[in-house]
């Protein structure tokens, strides 16, 4: 659906109106479209999603949320820091 099709927001649309939500999703693109410029950044080897992230997430969880694991947060951020160390690929 394009923005012409639906009107221009108006004041007394609600926040959750098709409308609002329709130009602000459009606003959000235009404003970082140079960010998003995926073929650019893989040709630089760049990584451009965020599975390398959520992968990292998953091996802390596995680790800390085990059945019958209690952590305190000093021992949690302990383990991260030991369990970042270990995969680290840089030689440190």
């Amino acid at each position: 659906m394009q923005l012409q099709r639906v009107g221009p927001v108006k004041t007394s649309d609600p926040e959750n109106h098709p409308r609002r939500v329709l130009a602000e999703n459009i606003r959000f693109f235009k404003n970082h479209q140079k960010q998003m410029y995926s073929p650019c950044y893989r040709s630089k080897g760049w990584p451009i999603g965020s599975g390398g992230t959520e992968s990292g997430v998953n091996l802390v969880n596995k680790r800390v949320k085990g059945t019958e694991q209690f952590w305190s947060r000093r021992g949690v951020e302990a383990m991260i820091a030991l369990r970042a160390l270990r995969l680290r690929q840089d030689g440190r």
